[in-house]
Order: structure tokens, then sequence, then C-alpha cells
């Protein structure tokens, strides 16, 4: 018994099943397998092309994490553009992140209010060069230009344009990472966009600015593509390098009293998989776990709890877990 007081205070004077950390969003901005960058040229089934300029609004963004619960950041709009990868989002309190949702473009009504009602500073304030349409139109929800090789002599030179333009065009996505991201080792969202997807079955020779089929097709792709993919990135300064891979494998949520857990650990370290109700209470210990494999966790009663895993006595990765 005091073995377990002793362990149940060690666990909660490090560790705090939600704490409040300030959120961002990270995009890599990719075409195909190369990186976005001014001047590069692109080969694809269309021809050599360069893109000259990427921007598109995001609203109406959430945090997934724990267990699929969403935390909103209904105030925030971000303008991404393709020389721009970090955006911060805000605090949150959760303990880890599992993926994000939002709108490319914006709601119908900040989408035809006035662009001067925004300070200076805020993305749906007045841009330079424009995303706004005006009252009746309102907001460019993505504007994607460029030189397309039009005399298929390897150099481009024709101009193309999209500027997607219409309420109807609003898109939400979600994006899942490939599991659970412990926020005390990175609370920052990595995701991959690949805007070649935006082409599939478009043309690249042409200029259209507003709706019409081509645009429609175009934002479509964005989750069809789908152009974002979720990212998995551990790194820490709250635990050792060393053991920044280390992590469970939970393949089904919920799941029944008695389930299965796999784990991950680097050979030169041992680590510990414990279950904890939501008051902080051991319910279930496997002491020592090395290398990758996975084991049987029975817990005593259905409710919702944290898998815990400690390496070289510092906690590498925690997943909420509803059991039926």
């Amino acid at each position: 018994m005091k073995m377990l007081s002793v362990l149940l205070f060690l666990l909660a004077s490090q560790w705090s099943f939600a704490q409040q950390v300030p959120v961002s969003l990270q995009i890599q901005h990719m075409i195909g397998d190369e990186m976005l960058a001014p001047g590069e040229i692109y080969s694809s089934i269309q021809g050599n092309f360069m893109v000259t300029r990427l921007s598109y609004y995001l609203s109406d963004i959430e945090v997934i994490h724990d267990g699929g619960q969403r935390t909103a950041f209904p105030q925030v709009y971000l303008l991404a553009h393709g020389s721009d990868s970090d955006y911060d989002l805000g605090l949150a309190d959760l303990t880890n992140i599992e993926g994000v949702a939002f709108n490319i473009g914006v709601d119908s009504a900040t989408n035809h209010a006035d662009p001067a009602l925004w300070p200076a500073s805020h993305p749906l304030s007045f841009q330079s060069p424009s995303m706004h349409w005006g009252w009746a139109s309102g907001y460019r929800f993505l504007a994607i230009e460029g030189l397309l090789d039009g005399n298929q002599d390897g150099d481009p030179e024709k101009i193309w344009e999209f500027h997607a333009v219409g309420d109807e065009l609003l898109v939400h996505m979600e994006v899942m990472l490939d599991s659970p991201q412990p926020a005390n080792q990175s609370s920052t969202i990595h995701i991959t966009g690949d805007y070649l997807k935006l082409f599939d079955g478009v043309s690249m020779d042409n200029i259209l600015h507003g709706s019409g089929s081509l645009i429609t097709k175009m934002m479509s792709n964005f989750y069809k593509g789908p152009v974002f993919t979720g990212q998995n990135l551990v790194s820490s300064s709250d635990s050792p390098e060393r053991n920044r891979d280390a992590r469970l494998l939970l393949k089904a949520n919920p799941v029944n009293g008695l389930f299965q857990v796999g784990y991950d650990i680097p050979e030169w370290s041992t680590g510990r998989i414990l279950l904890v109700d939501l008051n902080g209470r051991q319910v279930a210990i496997q002491p020592t776990v090395k290398g990758e494999g996975t084991m049987n966790i029975d817990a005593p009663v259905a409710g919702s709890y944290f898998l815990v895993l400690e390496v070289d006595q510092q906690i590498v990765d925690r997943q909420q877990v509803i059991i039926h």
C-alpha cells in the first residue's frame, strides 16, 4: 500500500492528464515529391510548370485530441502562403494530438463582411496581392497561379491562374496523424500539402476566376486527393532524445475489457506500461517491456482510462482509451 501511494504521488507530480499548451500548425508545401520553391520548374503529365503564387484561407479550425475530443479555435483565420510554413493557433488543454480539422475558405457571414472592419495585420483585412473579390462575391478562398510550358520547349512561359470565389466552394478537411502525438513532445501539428493533386482532372492551361465546373473540381480535389496528409514528428526537450521514437500502438479505440496494446521501445532502453484511471489511480501495470511487441491488459470496469508508457523513468507516450 505504501509503495502504491508513492507511485501515485510520483505519477501525479510529473504528469497532469491534460495540459494547456500553445498549439501551432506547420504545413510542408509540396509539388509531388518536391518542395514548393520560387522559380522551381516541375514536371507533370501536363508539361513543365512553375508556381508563382499560392494562397488560401483556413477557418473553423479544430484540434482533434485525446480519443476524438475536439478543441475549436473559432476566432482564428489563417491565410496560408506557399512561402510560409508556420501558423499559431492558440492555447489548448490536451494530452495527445490526433489530428486537425479545418475549412478551406471562410463561412458565408464572414465572407460577405467588410474587410475594412479587420485590423490591417489580420488575414481577413486587405491583402497585396488581393484576396478579396468584393462584397457580393467575397474572398478568394484559393489563389494559385503560375507558368506552363505552352510551346513545349521545356521553359514555362504561358500564364495560368485559378481563383476560387463563392460560398459554395467552402471545403472541409480532416487530417489525422498516423498515431497520437504526445503534447509534451511536440504541440506542433505537422501536415504536408501536395498541390499537384489539385490538378487531377483539371487542365492547368486556364485562367479562371470565380466558380464553375473546373474550379469546383479543383476545390473538391482538396479532399479527394487528399491534398493534405498528417506527419508524425516525435521530438522532445522533456524526454531523452534517444527515446524519442518509443510509442504505444493501440489498434482500436474503444476496446473491450481485455484488450491488446503494442509497444515499440529502443533496444537500449527498458520501459513499463501503466493503465491509470481518471483519478490517477493505477489499475494495471506491465513492469518491464523491451523492444517491439504486444501485451494484453485487463481493465476491471468499463470507463475512460489512460495508457502510459514510461521509458527510463520518463513518460514518452500517453493515450486515452475508452473501455466498454
